[in-house]
């Protein structure tokens, strides 16, 4: 079988994918959100260098950024923006690379949004060669124990806010008439068109 698989495909329906996890209430759903929002936005070859080339449609990722204040931090709960949270922090409307840049929670250090992903994906992901910089081994060993507390904890709420951020962020990049349709032969009718509202398949939670 010859597969040509469009990028804007595969982009969108991970999209849909992630969205998927972000609505279910199991850990291992969140936990594999790490490695899909690294997919879509974190390095050179991510699925929105592939599609969005050249920065061709400026994105803002809408977020709250904590203080560097540690003690007055309350939980990532909030860091997505867009949701009617009470957190501390900063409102912040930025590219790409300041959203992963940007604090989102505290494990005997801040880490990252992409020291977060990275942890994530090096620890339970498969991923070991993809080492988080700039953390201690402390940082890295806060994580852990964080991420063993389970969906309750402060890993997993950091992730589903994170997931908000990506996905309100990634919408102006799908096609507004319906979801592109994959090169893929013989299975011409893989693609189902995209549900109204949201262009990934549904409104996103609020």
């Amino acid at each position: 079988m010859t597969v040509n698989v469009d990028p804007r495909w595969l982009f969108v329906k991970t999209c849909q994918d992630l969205l998927g996890k972000s609505k279910s209430p199991d850990y291992y759903e969140k936990l594999r959100m790490a490695g899909l929002v690294r997919h879509l936005i974190v390095g050179p070859r991510s699925l929105l260098s592939m599609v969005n080339r050249e920065s061709e449609l400026p994105l803002e990722f809408w977020f709250r950024e904590p203080g560097e204040d540690a003690t007055a931090w309350q939980g990532p709960m909030g860091f997505d923006a867009s949701r009617r949270e009470l957190a501390s922090g900063v409102v912040q409307r930025t590219g790409r690379e300041a959203f992963l840049a940007s604090r989102v929670v505290h494990c005997h250090q801040w880490l990252s949004v992409e020291q977060l992903l990275t942890t994530v994906a090096h620890a339970y992901g498969g991923f070991l060669s993809d080492v988080p910089h700039g953390l201690s081994r402390e940082a890295i060993v806060a994580v852990d124990v964080a991420i063993q507390e389970g969906g309750a904890g402060p890993i997993s709420i950091a992730l589903q806010e994170i997931t908000g951020v990506v996905l309100r962020a990634l919408i102006p990049l799908a096609n507004p008439s319906g979801e592109p349709k994959p090169r893929v032969r013989p299975e011409p009718t893989a693609a189902a068109a995209a549900a109204p509202g949201c262009p990934f398949s549904g409104k996103l939670p609020t």
